[in-house]
């Protein structure tokens, strides 16, 4: 072998597993090829095992239950922060608790979806939260979307109710309005009214239409389509547990925190930016000017003293390091992320590579703490209750350095795409 190339070590491996595939081969001449272990039993123990040694999955809680724990530990620290005001704990769980007895009074409940087009706002969140205190789940609809996308999101899903407000009703195509879903405007003095002057005690199984489960759907995010139609994939309570938990942990999310809501309530990272920021007690600051300049986002940031955010690479290039010198936590994602970037933003702060599609609650590797001249970042290992696999296109266990598909498991694992019985068969496999 060419010594300049390769190391000793890895040609005894290679010879290994070539000799071992030569044992099957000849003691089993029937043996398809692809079904022929390349790899021994300390091998695989290492892939198996070793690899995915990184404990034990978060404790399986419903989503509302997260958020009210906090309500009643931290009343009054500030919740949510935006151009608009503050709200806090308290306020915030007593305006999703009337809002969403006004849901359950329209037939919400577990194993229903309830749509919400609204645009990033404080009353984005209060859906959110109200939406999945009645047990159903929620479907974010981003108002900039092309209104035949939007269309095609709703017919779908077919969810039971639409949250709105007046200045959003004309993204509601007359396609699907003539069907049996029932429209909550917001703006609507009427709904107002009726949601005022509802109780605001806590939201229990009581009050709903039937128990809840953490195995219950809480929201439904459709992909982009970028290889076919968009398809709706089914997240639920546990994995939202699981992921604020490790999330808030591994970023060192701390209650007098401020985590930014950049993100499209359309894209999954909304779900960690919500979720990370309320299981740490943190302040979420809402950014609600729906097509912010790049000098907004600097003042917005500086403003609200931004300490965490979560951002893709390509945003990141609207900002300059030297101007954002409250955050001290950025989590990037979504996009690769080069070791220019690295360079850049590491000095001063905490920076973490992620990785996960949807179809796993949002992210299922991190990095530890990035540093300047590192080069390019993996991916990282997997959180703690999560496991990966590189796999061949048999299933079978790739050995160590050979390349394949990438397979997730763990309590992040969605139930499957919203009625595509066929397509959740064949993605989500069974492990």
């Amino acid at each position: 072998y060419r010594t300049d190339l390769f190391d000793p070590a890895t040609i005894e491996q290679w010879m290994e597993m070539w000799l071992r595939l030569l044992d099957q081969m000849l003691s089993n001449p029937d043996l398809p090829i692809a079904l022929a272990d390349t790899l021994d039993q300390p091998g695989q123990h290492q892939v198996l095992v070793d690899y995915n040694n990184t404990g034990t999955p978060a404790e399986a809680r419903l989503a509302p239950d997260l958020f009210t724990r906090q309500a009643l530990a931290t009343p009054n620290a500030p919740a949510i922060t935006s151009t608009n005001g503050t709200l806090t704990y308290a306020e915030l769980d007593q305006a999703s608790n009337q809002l969403a007895r006004h849901l359950i009074d329209h037939g919400a409940g577990p194993e229903t979806l309830i749509a919400i087009a609204l645009p990033r706002s404080t009353a984005m969140i209060t859906s959110v939260l109200a939406v999945l205190k009645t047990g159903a789940a929620y479907v974010p609809i981003d108002t900039d979307y092309p209104t035949n996308r939007i269309d095609y999101i709703l017919q779908d899903a077919h969810p039971a109710l639409v949250i709105t407000n007046t200045c959003h009703t004309h993204h509601l195509t007359p396609t699907w309005a003539a069907t049996d879903t029932t429209v909550i405007d917001l703006a609507s003095p009427t709904t107002t009214e009726h949601i005022t002057t509802q109780p605001t005690t806590t939201i229990t199984d009581h009050h709903r239409i039937t128990p809840l489960h953490p195995t219950n759907p809480a929201y439904v995010i459709y992909t982009s389509g970028s290889t076919g139609q968009p398809k709706g994939v089914t997240v639920t309570h546990t994995g939202i547990a699981d992921l604020a938990t490790r999330v808030a942990d591994q970023a060192r999310i701390r209650p007098n925190d401020v985590f930014m809501q950049f993100a499209s309530p359309s894209f999954d990272v909304s779900v960690e930016e919500i979720w990370a920021t309320f299981v740490a007690g943190a302040t979420l600051a809402v950014l609600e000017n729906e097509r912010p300049t790049d000098i907004d986002l600097t003042q917005f940031f500086n403003t609200h003293h931004i300490t965490h955010a979560h951002l893709t690479p390509s945003a990141l290039s609207v900002f300059r390091a030297e101007d954002l010198s409250s955050l001290t936590s950025l989590l990037v994602g979504a996009e690769v992320c080069s070791a220019e970037l690295v360079d850049v933003w590491a000095p001063g702060r905490r920076l973490v590579n992620s990785y996960g599609p949807t179809e796993t609650t949002v992210t299922s590797t991190m990095t530890g703490v990035l540093v300047a001249g590192g080069g390019v970042p993996s991916i990282g290992k997997p959180l703690p209750g999560t496991t990966v696999y590189v796999l061949d296109a048999g299933l079978r266990l790739c050995p160590r350095g050979v390349s394949g598909e990438l397979f997730i498991a763990g309590a992040g694992l969605a139930r499957g795409y919203l009625n595509r019985a066929g397509l959740t068969a064949e993605r989500f496999v069974a492990d």
